[in-house]
């Protein structure tokens, strides 16, 4: 399979976000975050707080208010908790 899109710098998954209605106050953070966790694997988490009336091009816009950190807060919870799942399992 031959891809034919081009990844995005940080900068400029930073500005799709953004463009989508996230709310950014630390973009040096939410690129420190974007370049360890990914943009694609981070898309997941996105999706509790996306406004799925408001689909223009197959894109979801976010909901009002809705922080970057709220995304993160959320990918540490759940990965704070599958640490715990998988610690009580050898036990």
């Amino acid at each position: 399979m031959h891809y034919t899109k081009k990844p995005l710098k940080i900068e400029q998954q930073i500005k799709k976000l953004k463009s989508r209605g996230l709310l950014i106050n630390d973009e040096k953070s939410a690129g420190n975050y974007l370049s360890n966790i990914s943009y694609y694997r981070l898309r997941a988490y996105t999706f509790p707080f996306q406004d799925n009336d408001s689909q223009e091009n197959d894109h979801c816009f976010f909901r009002n208010n809705i922080h970057f950190e709220d995304i993160i807060d959320l990918y540490c919870f759940d990965r704070r908790l599958r640490v715990l799942i998988f610690n009580a399992r050898k036990n």
